[in-house]
């Protein structure tokens, strides 16, 4: 009985031992397509409410530091991007352009 005992034992320290396995962490995921700035613009805020109306997303146009977009109420505003490690990201607040 004891030697059954034993013999069970080991087998099951083999199979845990066996079974287990080390995962390496794998690098994050390489984007398949690098948005512009527009396109992250529109994807990102695509149903935005601003204290000045709605964002129109078809009046959203790219400028050299950023975009700019038209509101609902018809008043323009530029907001600047940056390249970040994973894409882009908004720097500072939208300034309305007069």
């Amino acid at each position: 009985m004891k030697t059954l005992l034993r013999c069970g034992l080991a087998a099951l320290l083999v199979a845990v031992c066996a079974g287990a396995q080390c995962v390496k962490s794998s690098p994050p995921p390489i984007p398949t397509k690098i948005l512009t700035k527009v396109e992250y613009f529109k994807q990102t805020h695509a149903h935005t409410h601003t204290p000045h109306g709605s964002i129109e997303i078809d009046s959203v146009k790219e400028t050299p530091d950023g975009v700019e977009y038209k509101t609902s109420q018809g008043r323009w505003f530029r907001i600047a991007l940056e390249r970040g490690p994973t894409g882009w990201r908004e720097k500072g607040e939208p300034q309305e352009v007069k």
